[in-house]
């Protein structure tokens, strides 16, 4: 072989050496680029932790394939927040004032909006941290956060939804035995005793009504998402303005709110005698036990934090904007709502109005089907209350079975 050659064949495995150790490089340099894309952890039993962690609430935290409008969210998150609370409004008027009541309302519904705005980004953060980009909870959340607590949110916020689904039946059948005491009073007037055989029918017992209640939700209670729930929520917040009508009507004197009346019995009948003591004094401001004392209904009143990582998850592209136009429209809308009930409502009976003001109203046809109204209305918001409980309790099943995979 001449020197030629050789230099020839040394010239080519200088070539493929070359080559080889380039792409070796190559090679390290990607390697090394998702490396820093996925932060290394010494402690193979924390990264397992957290892989296993982020698993939990996969299946729980909804199918979430970023399907729903911004209008369905709205209609969803306006719902959570507007109920039949507003009506002891009113009556929390009447204990600050027009100016400290409209002023604290407009503070408590501020902090709500700041509440789920922070809520809402850290959805987002502990969601961008999973590896398998699963959606945002309570336990995920909890887990980026504060691991320790995890469980302990888990269960309070379960907890204080099944408290709060729970009391939805009470207040169903609170308006239908209300409601049904009327009608069959109308209906008795033969009998020498109408008030002893209406209170020993079925429609005028409890359990019966809270029963019926249960029934109807069981078929809206289980859909895997909020957004299947915005039709249900709409009719909901159709029977909630009409009721923040009919009491505007009352207080601009389209019906009378001091109709003749006397108590009999746990329920009203008319008489002859005009009572003209149905309406107290209003004031600007009141004094500062009074206003103290009703704090706690002005902020509890625009509570619905529960459903923002359940929004968060469903919104289509659910970019932070879009994420808080749906946090300003639905919390501004309830705070409209929330300022006509209250100030119509304490301006027609002043200081003579009860903690729920349906109380004050006559006993008549319009106010009876406001009842119904409120009873159906609480019926449909009732999954609202049921879904984050239930996303809560399962994730605490499996957290405490061990099972820490998603079903």
């Amino acid at each position: 072989m001449t020197s030629t050659e050789i230099n020839q064949h040394a010239g080519s495995a200088n070539t493929a050496s070359a080559s080889l150790v380039d792409s070796f490089e190559d090679n390290n340099v990607l390697q090394l680029l998702n490396n820093t894309e996925r932060p290394f952890s010494c402690n193979s039993d924390e990264t397992n932790s957290t892989r296993n962690q982020q698993g939990i609430e996969g299946d729980i935290a909804s199918n979430s394939s970023n399907n729903a409008s911004i209008a369905s969210c709205v209609i969803n998150l306006l719902n959570t927040v507007a109920g039949a609370g507003m009506l002891g409004l009113p009556g929390a008027y009447a204990g600050s004032g027009f100016v400290l009541g409209t002023l604290l309302l407009i503070v408590a519904a501020s902090f709500s909006a700041l509440g789920l705005h922070l809520l809402s980004v850290s959805a987002s953060t502990a969601k961008a941290r999973t590896q398998d980009n699963h959606p945002a909870s309570f336990y995920s959340v909890a887990t980026t956060a504060m691991p320790q607590f995890a469980i302990a949110i888990d269960a309070a916020v379960a907890l204080k939804c099944f408290g709060v689904a729970t009391g939805y039946f009470v207040t169903v059948a609170d308006c239908m035995i209300d409601s049904f005491r009327y009608v069959l009073r109308n209906v008795s007037i033969g009998y020498e005793s109408p008030a002893e055989e209406i209170e020993k029918m079925v429609f005028t017992n409890r359990q019966f009504w809270v029963t019926c209640a249960l029934i109807s939700v069981l078929p809206i209670s289980f859909f895997k998402t909020l957004d299947a729930l915005r039709f249900t929520s709409m009719l909901s917040l159709v029977l909630i303005y009409s009721l923040a009508v009919g009491i505007v009507l009352f207080a601009q004197g389209v019906f009378d709110p001091c109709e003749s009346m006397n108590v009999n019995d746990n329920y009203l009948e008319e008489t002859d005698q005009n009572i003209d003591s149905c309406k107290g004094e209003t004031q600007m401001i009141t004094n500062f036990d009074g206003t103290v004392q009703n704090l706690a209904i002005f902020v509890f009143s625009f509570t619905c934090h529960q459903n923002v990582f359940a929004i968060t998850n469903e919104l289509k592209k659910p970019t932070q904007k879009r994420v808080d136009r749906v946090i300003i429209i639905a919390i501004g809308g309830a705070l409209v709502l929330y300022m006509m009930v209250a100030i119509e409502g304490y301006r027609t009976y002043g200081t003579q109005v009860k903690g729920d003001i349906l109380l004050n109203y006559p006993q008549n046809m319009l106010v009876t089907v406001m009842r119904i109204g409120i009873a159906i209305m609480v019926i449909l918001s009732y999954p609202l209350q049921l879904d984050p409980s239930r996303r809560c309790l399962k994730s605490l099943v499996h957290v405490l079975m061990g099972k820490m995979t998603p079903l």
